[in-house]
This record gives structure tokens, sequence and C-alpha cells, in this order.
């Protein structure tokens, strides 16, 4: 049997590990932690009518007392690969997104790219045995 290519196992697992991640809404941080935050977006608003800003790609973020900045591409940008910069005061925000591992995802992700392909390949191997044993 072949030993498969290591770049086309990276660029079949590349994928999948990425879909295990997801933007996760989290309390503004302090002003001390809010440098150190690799933002994603931002929740604006509470409740129902809260509205999600996400971004494909932050080019910069700037934090002051009253205020959030982000350059950057937006998902809503309808195609335009153009950074915009955005302010948004702090009074309006009330969560900051960031990227995340999802336990969910991941483990269906690992059922359905590990665990189904291992238990039919020990499937067609058990009933080749036993075929050949007869």
């Amino acid at each position: 049997m072949k030993k498969p290519r290591p770049g086309l196992v990276i660029a079949l697992t590349l994928p999948i590990l990425a879909g295990c991640f997801t933007n996760v809404a989290l309390p503004l941080p302090a002003p001390a932690e809010r440098e150190n935050t690799n933002v994603k977006g931002i929740v604006l608003g509470e409740g129902e009518n809260a509205e999600r800003v996400e971004f494909d790609q932050i080019l910069d973020v700037q934090w002051t007392e009253e205020s959030i900045t982000i350059t950057g591409i937006s998902k809503n940008s309808g195609g335009s690969e153009i950074p915009q910069t955005n302010r948004f005061s702090l009074e309006d925000v009330s969560a900051i997104l960031v990227r995340t591992l999802d336990p969910n995802r991941t483990s269906g992700l690992v059922a359905v790219a590990f665990l189904i392909p291992i238990i039919i390949y020990t499937v067609i191997v058990n009933a080749q045995s036993t075929k050949g044993s007869q």
C-alpha cells in the first residue's frame, strides 16, 4: 500500500480543522488586557436586537477609553477586498468576538473524518479475512 503524500494529507486536513473553530462572544476585556485580545468582531446591542459585526481579515485594532477602531475586511463587504476602518463606541459594544475551538464541531468532525473510515476499514478487512479463512 502506498503512503499518502504529506502535501495531500495537509490539503485535506486543514479545511476539516478550520471547521472546528468558531467566533464566540466574550465580555469586553479590562483595559489592561485589551491589547492582547485577538478580536475577530464585535456585538452591538443586547438580546434579540444584537448585531454581530464579524471580519474575515483584521489588519489593525486600536482601543481607546471610549471606543474600539477596527481596520479590516468585513464579512458583509459583498466580495470587496478593500479594508475599511470602523469606529465603535464602547457604550454600544456589548461583547467582542474571539476565534476559539468549538468542542461540539471538533467531536463531530473527529467522528466523521477519522472514526467512521476506521470502522469501515476494519469491517472490510475483517470480511476479507473471514472469506480467506473459509
